[in-house]
């Protein structure tokens, strides 16, 4: 039908079998495809007819393990229907991406002794899922996630960027951008790869609340969190000495909770309640089981909170060996003002300062990040090596300016270097102007 006219422009009626359910839904897309007349490209022919399930029952599988992989208490469930899809078919590619989320959620949430074997079995899955599909971006965003927790924060921004490059209107690809700008400290840039997958999909899930709490805006940080993660409603509590609520949600959750769940809320109630006796127990057991680098650096938070410097700046130290370092969001936090003047932090603050994930302080790298912001707020195509044009121009000048420096030096002599009348050196230290010298 043609919207502004109200004029039918084709229909069809079809009969087909249950289990043709498939083909049906194929064949209705080739036909919208068709009549809006739009050219398609050979890969975009290829995408439409990848990720179809073998058979309804591996399908259902998948819908009723993605229903239970949106709760972190069902993680299981969902994993072995995954596995039970992937019986059925096992080329089906966003069967393996999803699992490999799951395992990974596993490695940060489950059983410690068996975090290890999770997060290989998470990267096994995820690699399978993009050897079946490599355009498949669900499998780009969850390896990205996977990536970042294991340290390689550059390498997921710098392959996202290649991916967004290709494919400028996938918001997923987006999504996953987004959270691994923010581990290296471009937090301009995550907030407008948010804004461009929001434009494009005003419901993919994102973890853009991060960045709007490391950029200190605490009401869209609350705003923009998911339902499963109310961690930034417990920080936003914790900055305005709002806790009473925050206690009792905590209370009930704890409830129901157990293993790391349950560590992790006794955690949160202790800092909120500034119990330090009760505070050092379950923060060393969270501590211990987590990997992910930017909730450790939730953790040493909670530790500067609470006063307990050694545990912060311990914590704090994990945060950027891991990967994670956003300098202007630990150069401003407010809780962490009475470590920042401590020796043992100042031993390695500048060191991070100068390294590739924290933002450099010179005009060019700036002028770089300004152009990746406007880039994806544009919707163009963003250079996955970071550098503009601004940024090329001030190497230029760097390297005419040391060439200038050079020569200048060259040229300097001191007075007993000159030649005399009779043209050769009567200095110790000989010239470099050409003349005879013997």
């Amino acid at each position: 039908m043609d919207a502004p006219a109200g004029t039918v422009q084709w229909s069809h009626r079809s009969q087909t079998a249950l289990g043709d359910l498939f083909a049906l839904q194929d064949d209705l897309t080739r036909q919208i495809v068709s009549s809006l007349a739009v050219p398609l490209s050979g890969d975009e022919e290829r995408a439409l007819q990848q990720d179809v399930p073998a058979s309804p029952g591996a399908y259902e599988s998948y819908l009723r393990a993605t229903q239970f992989g949106r709760n972190n208490e069902t993680t299981r469930q969902a994993r072995d229907l995954y596995l039970q899809c992937l019986e059925e078919d096992p080329t089906y590619a966003p069967a393996w991406a999803r699992l490999g989320r799951v395992y990974r959620r596993l490695g940060n949430w489950g059983d410690r002794a068996q975090a290890s074997d999770n997060y290989a079995k998470a990267e096994d899955a995820l690699r399978r899922a993009l050897d079946l599909n490599p355009d498949l971006s669900l499998a780009h965003h969850y390896y990205a996630y996977l990536e970042l927790d294991l340290g390689r924060a550059q390498e997921a921004m710098l392959r996202l960027l290649a991916g967004v490059k290709r494919h400028r209107a996938d918001p997923e690809l987006l999504a996953g951008l987004l959270h691994a700008l923010r581990y290296c400290g471009l937090l301009e840039a995550s907030v407008a790869a948010f804004e461009k997958a929001e434009r494009l999909d005003p419901n993919v899930t994102t973890s853009v609340s991060h960045t709007f709490w490391m950029l200190r805006d605490t009401h869209r940080a609350v705003e923009t969190e998911t339902d499963g993660d109310r961690m930034m409603s417990m920080l936003a509590a914790l900055r305005n000495d709002q806790t009473d609520v925050a206690i009792a949600q905590l209370r009930r959750r704890a409830a129901k909770a157990s293993g790391a769940a349950l560590v992790n809320t006794s955690t949160l109630i202790a800092v909120l309640e500034k119990d330090v006796e009760g505070f050092a127990g379950p923060f060393d057991a969270l501590v211990a089981s987590t990997r992910d680098p930017e909730n450790l650096y939730y953790s040493s938070l909670m530790a500067a909170y609470v006063g307990d410097v050694e545990r912060c700046l311990s914590t704090l130290e994990r945060t950027v060996g891991g990967g994670w370092f956003c300098y202007e969001t630990i150069a401003g936090e407010p809780w962490l003002a009475g470590v920042r003047d401590t020796p043992r932090l100042r031993r390695w603050w500048r060191k991070p300062r100068r390294g590739a994930c924290g933002p450099p302080q010179r005009s060019g790298t700036r002028a770089a990040r300004s152009s990746l912001v406007s880039n994806l707020r544009r919707g163009c195509a963003p250079n996955p090596t970071g550098r503009s044009a601004a940024h090329s121009r001030f190497r230029a000048s760097c390297r005419v300016g040391r060439l200038r420096s050079r020569r200048r030096r060259d040229h300097t002599r001191t007075r007993s270097s000159f030649p005399d009348r009779a043209g050769s050196c009567t200095g110790a230290v000989p010239c470099r102007k050409v003349h005879p010298c013997p």
